[in-house]
């Protein structure tokens, strides 16, 4: 049977949506400047279930916020929703040209509701369909900004210290590993899923919140009632398929990957993941609290905190807790498992936490390892033209210079190396580290020591 129109087997058949989750459809928006119509806009999803692309008219594109009226037009075939090009003729006559064109998460669709996100690069664009009346549907960019949800805009200031400077028999303390991953923000409201956040302030767009929320199993659970709105502060942190925590570096990636590879992470991201091929997924820990129900807790004695966090992972226990241990032995063992890269949270070291303060202590696991100088390079500021800034090094003789080494000298060493700069070159040096990364690179590096030749 020929076509009503290009795309359009007949123009009275609208197949009702069908009622799906978390299922993979198509999406298009395509400009359709119309002879007769008009310029307009045609949206299309794609399902694989009806096997047609169900369609609306829309006037414009709304922005994160936004909602336009959408017009439910007839059922168009699944490879229109991919062409551009000019209708020469007859119905809808005019220069059609796809804007938008992507996989689409359908979270949940029925006969009048659809709930959707698109997954751009790294971001998150979340959609809603509601049907407001027979053809008539609200199409909304329910995408989240800084100007809609109130999240903090910064990470807590630590006291650090040495694991050296512990002590088990402390009263009133709790230790907990300190999880080699990403400090995120996860923002509770009552019937709505957990959502996550990073709280830095993306780059491109300060208003723009740069979201974890879907590369978690997180997003498949609704927030109890009971539960209000409540910020807690926590730690995303990938994990591989033999429960074996990976590199931080390595959840990095996975964090700032688009989310269809976050979630299926198998020898796609850097380091020594790739070279095993593990499967890497994204899981979580919660250690803070700032808001409950509403009102403003995050100067609460962390006993208190503590049984506010009790409570919400108790309402709704896919949120875990960081694990506590508040006994000497307990302790003595969680270092000890620490110290010889056993557990299964961290190798970094310690978090206290004195029940009385509102704030813990994080205590490092610091490295020392020696280095080879390969360039001493200038200081900027109140060293610039008179003293270095540092150097680069290698960890191997005449290997890459893939450590910068900026911290840990006195000014008078800073003078002495840059008037001697040629000199530094090929010496040994002892440094302090947190980490050595994959990629050669180390994190925190603190120079500690000349060493002698070799």
């Amino acid at each position: 049977m020929a076509e009503f129109a290009p795309g359009l087997p007949n123009k009275k058949i609208t197949t009702p949506v069908p009622s799906t989750r978390y299922q993979t459809w198509e999406y298009s928006i395509q400009r359709h400047d119309a002879v007769k119509a008009g310029l307009h806009y045609d949206l299309r999803l794609g399902s694989g279930t009806s096997g047609v692309a169900h369609s609306w008219v829309i006037k414009s594109i709304p922005r994160p916020g936004q909602k336009v009226l959408a017009i439910e037009q007839p059922d168009h075939t699944l490879e229109y929703m991919r062409y551009s090009g000019r209708l020469k003729s007859g119905y809808g006559m005019g220069q059609v040209q796809v804007v938008e064109s992507a996989n689409a998460e359908m979270l949940e669709s029925s006969s009048d509701k659809l709930v959707f996100n698109i997954y751009k690069g790294a971001d998150t664009h979340r959609f809603a369909l509601i049907r407001t009346g027979g053809k008539n549907w609200l199409f909304y960019n329910t995408t989240n900004t800084r100007d809609r949800v109130k999240i903090p805009s910064t990470k807590r200031s630590y006291k650090t210290v040495s694991v050296d400077a512990l002590d088990p028999n402390k009263p009133d303390t709790l230790w907990s590993p300190k999880v080699d991953g990403a400090h995120n923000i996860f923002y509770l409201k009552k019937g709505r899923r957990p959502e996550i956040f990073s709280y830095r302030t993306s780059k491109r767009d300060s208003n723009k919140l740069i979201e974890h929320t879907y590369k978690t199993e997180l997003y498949k659970e609704r927030v109890p009632n009971e539960i209000g709105e409540t910020i807690l502060r926590g730690e995303l942190y990938g994990v591989d398929n033999v429960g074996k925590v990976v590199s931080s570096a390595t959840t990095a990636g996975i964090l700032n990957s688009n989310v269809w590879l976050s979630r299926n992470s198998a020898g796609k991201v850097g380091g020594s993941e790739k070279s095993l091929g593990r499967k890497v997924r994204i899981d979580h820990v919660i250690f803070d609290i700032d808001r409950y129900k509403g009102k403003d807790v995050s100067d609460l004695p962390y006993s208190q905190k503590l049984l506010l966090m009790r409570e919400v992972s108790r309402q709704m226990p896919s949120i875990k807790l960081a694990p506590m241990v508040s006994s000497p032995d307990k302790k003595i063992h969680m270092l000890k498992s620490i110290k010889e890269g056993n557990h299964p949270l961290s190798k970094e070291g310690i978090v206290e936490i004195d029940l009385n303060k509102s704030i813990p202590t994080k205590a490092k696991l610091k490295k020392e390892i020696d280095v080879y100088v390969t360039m001493v390079f200038p200081g900027g500021g109140k060293y610039g033209g008179s003293a270095a800034g540092g150097f680069l090094a290698s960890r191997t003789q005449g290997g890459p210079a893939s450590i910068r080494v900026g911290s840990g000298f006195s000014d008078a060493e800073r003078i002495k190396m840059w008037n001697n700069r040629k000199r530094y070159i090929g010496r040994f040096a002892k440094i302090e580290i947190q980490e050595e990364l994959p990629s050669g690179k180390v994190r925190s590096p603190v120079f500690k020591e000349w060493r002698s030749y070799i």
